[in-house]
């Protein structure tokens, strides 16, 4: 049965349509068993999280927290003093990275994506301190599984809002850019809009979202266009807003594709007949990410990798490709990060 579904995707990729249920079959084995190692390999530290607060099930929210509750915590100050766990620390650097991770990444998982974009940063000469907003994405692995995660993405943007605007309101000359990947999107749009709605932001004239980059969108192409609520809402709180898409990513060409019925943004960039919001810039970033496997380093084919056939396949590769064991602290690519921080640069 295995043999025939790996065979059915193969043709996919070059012909016809797999469908979800067939594609789960395969891959869930290893998805839902994700292992980096231990934990404490990947701590990063500075994460804002809202780890717990959904029902990853149902994607309903739990009671005993509210639509803005998040925790933020820094090992730095944690090592000194613990009393400093929630307290922000405002950057000497003037200027702060939030990377959101997308669907089914558990708490280790995200651990890693933060700690290989900071490598990734890093090796394009950037030292932004770098914050990873955590949230209750790893679902179960099936179409139900698919709409919890959006779901509870969507509630997770007032969260994240919150701490944007507890950050702005300590630290009024830092600057604040966002890094999204899959369906961290439709966190950021979501994110966005809680922003652009609530009244502390007349506190700050200046307060806009100086950057966002979007890495393989998993949300409609027709959802950021001007005329709607997420487009208008780019032009009032973000200066410059990049979608950097790729016409090759497996994720978003088949499993999106077949589970949602459209294209995604990340996939193909805006619907062509549609309005462009303002400072939306879009980039074709597929010769960024190489036809190599197991971008996260962890020895498994878990991440939509299977068939890793052509620059720009994996779904995964956008934040970099960690070097395979004994190496997971050497980069074999940095992925499509170079072209961010050459945005940040201009």
């Amino acid at each position: 049965m295995v043999s025939v579904v790996f065979l059915l995707l193969l043709v996919e990729i070059i012909v016809v349509q797999l469908s979800f249920s067939q594609f789960v079959y395969v891959i869930s084995q290893n998805i839902t068993k994700t292992s980096i190692g231990s934990s404490s390999n990947y701590d990063n530290n500075f994460t804002i999280s809202t780890r717990g607060h959904f029902d990853r099930a149902t994607g309903e929210s739990i009671p005993e927290y509210n639509s803005t509750d998040y925790l933020y915590y820094n090992n730095i100050s944690q090592s000194t003093n613990d009393s400093l766990q929630n307290e922000i620390m405002c950057p000497s650097e003037k200027e702060i990275v939030i990377y959101i991770h997308g669907a089914w990444t558990d708490e280790i998982s995200a651990n890693e994506q933060v700690n290989r974009t900071a490598m990734s940063l890093q090796l394009n000469n950037n030292t932004i301190p770098l914050i990873g907003f955590s949230w209750d994405s790893n679902t179960s692995f099936s179409e139900e599984g698919w709409k919890n995660a959006k779901t509870i993405a969507v509630n997770n943007g007032p969260k994240l809002a919150q701490f944007i605007l507890d950050f702005k309101n300590k630290c009024e000359d830092s600057d604040i850019r966002l890094i999204a990947h899959s369906l961290g999107a439709s966190v950021v749009n979501s994110t966005l809009v809680s922003l652009s709605n609530n009244q502390g932001m007349n506190t700050n004239s200046d307060f806009n979202i100086t950057s966002v980059h979007l890495l393989g969108a998993a949300i409609d192409r027709g959802e950021i266009a001007a005329n709607t609520t997420f487009g208008k809402t780019i032009e009032q709180v973000v200066d410059n807003f990049y979608n950097l898409r790729n016409a090759e990513d497996n994720m978003l060409e088949y499993i999106y594709r077949n589970v949602e019925n459209k294209d995604a943004l990340g996939l193909l960039g805006i619907q062509h007949s549609l309005p462009i919001p303002g400072d939306y810039i879009e980039r074709q970033v597929d010769t960024e990410i190489p036809p190599i496997q197991d971008a996260d380093g962890n020895s498994k084919l878990d991440c939509f990798d299977y068939f890793v056939l052509l620059p720009g396949d994996n779904h995964c590769g956008y934040i970099g490709f960690r070097g395979l064991p004994p190496f997971e602290n050497i980069l074999r690519s940095d992925g499509s990060m170079d072209v961010v921080v050459q945005d940040w640069q201009k």
